[in-house]
């Protein structure tokens, strides 16, 4: 996770049109594709592996998009993804004039991160509308048990070791003022199949990164997003008890 940030703006590479290919919302819109094929394949094949990771995350990619398809690719080197993006978007002005943002990121923000990105918001004094769209949840336990497709992750609060629980606890207070943040300019859901559809389209110009899903992997990402939203869903209403999870 901690490697030094690499970003790069869309306008300084190929235009491309799908319009007789892509749906209504990108008709007549120039898909600009910042990164070579390599990377924009790299890139979703990271968001789809989030999705059926067997081990804890190694890699973060996060794609900011700004009207007009706009976007910004960061990757965590050094920094988190997260802290490159709100240092870009302050070095850049962002959020003096009203703006939404569609933030892409395979991993949930961590306990720093989400206090980060909830005084930049703030000090955009409302300009600022943040979606943050998430693949997997980043060191936080989960209450689904779908342990039989990642048999080596420890992912429920009972499962983590006493030393790691401090962690969870603090990524998952993240998570929970990040969704009761106000004035309630930030929205933070997990991802959805048509999702995995919109970002791979904007990363990479067009339908090919999809077209290589089998009806497996179609199959499986359903499946995930169910639980991930279940998950999510429990999150709002959890809080920590000592090492306990408890609804409310």
């Amino acid at each position: 996770m901690h490697e030094k940030c690499d970003a790069k703006r869309c306008n300084d590479s190929v235009v491309r049109r799908h319009a007789d290919v892509l749906p209504q919302k990108y008709q007549r819109i120039k898909m600009t594709k910042a990164v070579g094929p390599e990377e924009a394949k790299e890139i979703m094949d990271t968001f789809r592996n989030t999705f059926h990771h067997g081990k804890w995350p190694r890699k973060t990619y996060a794609i900011c998009e700004f009207p007009a398809v706009s976007w910004i690719r960061y990757k965590s080197v050094g920094t988190h993804a997260e802290v490159s993006f709100i240092n870009d978007m302050r070095q850049k002005k962002i959020g003096r004039t009203p703006v939404k943002i569609k933030f892409w990121i395979n991993w949930t923000p961590c306990s720093s991160c989400a206090t980060k990105l909830i005084q930049w918001v703030t000090e955009c004094q409302g300009n600022v509308q943040l979606e943050i769209i998430c693949v997997g949840f980043y060191f936080v336990p989960r209450h689904s048990r779908t342990l039989s497709r990642a048999p080596r992750i420890k992912e429920t609060y009972q499962d983590v070791d006493r030393a790691k629980r401090k962690k969870h606890d603090k990524n998952l207070s993240g998570l929970q003022k990040l969704i009761q943040a106000r004035p309630k300019k930030i929205i933070l859901r997990m991802f959805q199949r048509g999702d995995l559809w919109d970002l791979s389209v904007l990363v990479t110009g067009s339908q090919s990164w999809w077209k290589t899903l089998s009806e497996k992997d179609m199959n499986n990402i359903e499946a995930d997003c169910v639980d991930l939203d279940k998950d999510l869903q429990y999150i709002k209403g959890t809080v920590v008890t000592g090492n306990q999870l408890t609804s409310i």
